[in-house]
Parts: C-alpha cells; sequence; structure tokens
C-alpha cells in the first residue's frame, strides 16, 4: 500500500515538474522572440533614418495663409462690448 503511494506520489511530482519546465522554456523563448522583434524594428528604423538625407525638407510642411484671408481678418471689427454693458 505504502509503496504503491510513494509511487503515485513521485510520478505525480515528475508530471508537475515537467510542466513547470515546458512553461518555462516557452516564456523563455517568447522573451527572446520578443527581444528579437524589438531589435529588428530599431534597426529598421534606424536604417531609415540613415537613408534620408540630412537636408531634406520635413514630411509636415506649415501652410502659409493665403493674403485674401489676411486682409479679410484685418477689416474685421474688433472684439466688441457685450449686449449688456453699462456705457
Amino acid at each position: 500500500m505504502e509503496a504503491s503511494f510513494a509511487k503515485a506520489k513521485r510520478i505525480r511530482a515528475l508530471r508537475t515538474s515537467t510542466a513547470l519546465k515546458t512553461k518555462l522554456a516557452s516564456r523563455e523563448a517568447a522573451a527572446n522572440n520578443t527581444g528579437e522583434a524589438f531589435a529588428r524594428r530599431f534597426s529598421f528604423s534606424v536604417r531609415r533614418a540613415n537613408a534620408r538625407p540630412k537636408n531634406a525638407a520635413p514630411k509636415r510642411k506649415s501652410v502659409a495663409a493665403p493674403k485674401s484671408l489676411l486682409k479679410r481678418l484685418a477689416t474685421l471689427p474688433t472684439k466688441q462690448k457685450p449686449w449688456n454693458a453699462v456705457a
């Protein structure tokens, strides 16, 4: 009776340790893959930045307002008194 209990306990411990080792190995592999993916993305962005000429214009350009719009804005009345203001 005791021998079968010890044998079952040993088998249970072996299964548990095997499951834990498998889980640890899969987590280590996932961590390594994450690091590699980050390194790939970083090196790609560095290569792309190095490929761009130093004196190139930025991609986003500020657009100047047309002169006609500026003239119209200049002719608008300045701040008016509120309708309920006491003179």
